[in-house]
């Protein structure tokens, strides 16, 4: 007479109390922590509000793309908003985190100019790096008028314009650097590394981008020698083209 196969459930379970090992059957997920549930939620919403925005994000997209129900969104954050407002504060305080500024003070008191600027390139060149969707996520916030990125962005960034146009006064009252307009030069300072940025993590064009060790060597030296005052108190030569080749004119020449 042919035997019949017992069930799984119904065979004889070893004396350890354990059962045998069978294929097929999957392995117990690991139980988050509500910290880390919490966190992985936030790294999920991040990109989709990044790609879709804070409107276009709906939260069962927001669930689903952390692995979890609508229902545990709202037992950590009370609102769709409240978590956009966590992806935003997260994404600024790696960014301009307090001891970075501390550092960036460090060397404005040592008037170490170079050493600044290389400190400011790399921090935001590394945090794009670590966060490649940080530059979207920063231009849908901008874009979008929602009260929540004006907040968190003013708030986070206020420090870093501070000492940056702390260095670039004292390096006019020195005379180290070139004098003229304070908000020009903050914003030539602020603005190659963030395009380097864009250029990596954005926009992906066709050609040939610069590297991150070009940035951090030419593009600072750059910046650098364009902050730095003319070596001695002649006008820089206004040079235009002539017949293709450029031409230096004194300043008479050029209000005529």
């Amino acid at each position: 007479m042919e035997s019949m196969r017992q069930p799984v459930s119904a065979r004889p379970t070893p004396r350890n109390g354990s059962r045998p090992e069978t294929s097929g059957l999957r392995k117990r997920r690991k139980r988050l922590s509500g910290p880390e549930r919490r966190e992985r939620l936030i790294k999920a919403a991040q990109k989709l509000f990044s790609i879709h925005g804070f409107r276009g994000a709906t939260t069962r997209q927001l669930a689903r793309a952390a692995g979890i129900t609508d229902a545990v969104i709202f037992r950590h954050f009370p609102s769709k908003a409240a978590l956009y407002a966590a992806c935003l504060e997260e994404r600024d305080l790696v960014l301009w985190s307090g001891e970075w500024i501390e550092e960036l003070e460090g060397r404005l008191r040592v008037a170490d100019d170079e050493g600044f600027i290389r400190l400011y390139f790399k921090r935001v060149i590394e945090a794009a790096d670590l966060n490649p969707y940080y530059a979207r996520l920063l231009l849908y916030a901008a874009l979008e008028p929602h009260p929540v990125h004006r907040r968190a962005h003013v708030a986070n960034t206020l420090q870093l314009k501070e000492v940056i146009t702390k260095f670039v006064v004292a390096g006019q009252e020195s005379g180290r650097f070139r004098s003229g307009s304070v908000a020009l030069l903050v914003q030539a300072l602020l603005a190659l590394p963030v395009y380097h940025n864009l250029e990596n993590h954005l926009f992906k064009q066709p050609w040939r981008m610069c590297s991150t060790s070009e940035m951090l060597e030419v593009g600072v030296q750059m910046v650098l020698a364009a902050l730095c005052a003319p070596r001695d108190d002649r006008p820089s030569p206004i040079v235009r083209l002539t017949d293709g080749r450029p031409e230096e004119m004194d300043l008479a020449q050029a209000s005529s």
